[in-house]
């Protein structure tokens, strides 16, 4: 995304649809990236945890990895939020909206953390995250610009879950190494089969 800054930035300034297109292309691609990874870590955290730390409480560390693949997941759309609103030079609302998602993730960790400890800490983290994306995406929407077209969220969704199906039915039968390439290879089919690997949807 830092890379699209300038480029949003005068397409903003210029006024065209050009800035419409980009911002669309910017939401395809993190939720293209970020959704399947944050299903599919989920999914899999006590295998990646007993793999990467089967000496500690892996069964533990499995609970925080479930959790934090979902923050993992919501950071990608959320950049793309921030970006919006750097290049539209929205000082003011970028600072409102970190400043009340900071307050709401040391608020949460304040409560919630004695006693649930680093599961406490991630549901913070996610709950954090979901607060900037909706709020960020709703002030865009109002304020700033809309997506040209929404099919390809219900596309990427209904892909997604539907691989993250096929990993809870394989995951017992299947090693690690075997999981990630048959969820991968399902999930990259899918999109190029839907034409998801189009290099710019909003053309």
């Amino acid at each position: 995304m830092g890379a699209m800054f300038p480029m949003m930035s005068r397409e903003f300034e210029e006024g065209t649809i050009a800035f419409r297109r980009s911002y669309t292309n910017a939401v395809r691609a993190m939720l293209l990236l970020g959704l399947p990874l944050a299903i599919g870590l989920s999914v899999l955290a006590d295998k990646v945890a007993f793999l990467l730390f089967s000496q500690l409480e892996w069964q533990k560390i499995g609970q925080g990895l479930q959790l934090l693949s979902w923050s993992g997941g919501l950071t990608f759309l959320t950049t793309v939020v921030i970006t919006v609103l750097r290049a539209t030079d929205k000082r003011r609302a970028f600072t409102i909206l970190m400043v009340l998602t900071a307050i709401l993730n040391i608020s949460i960790n304040f409560l919630i953390v004695p006693k649930w400890s680093h599961i406490g800490c991630s549901i913070a983290m996610i709950v954090s995250e979901s607060f900037l994306l909706i709020a960020g995406f709703i002030y865009i929407h109002l304020q700033i610009s809309h997506l040209i077209q929404m099919g390809f969220v219900i596309r990427i969704i209904v892909l997604s879950f539907t691989m993250g199906a096929g990993l809870i039915l394989l995951q017992n039968l299947l090693p690690l190494w075997l999981l990630f390439l048959a969820g991968s290879g399902f999930y990259l089919g899918g999109i190029w089969m839907l034409g998801e690997l189009k290099a710019d949807l909003a053309r």
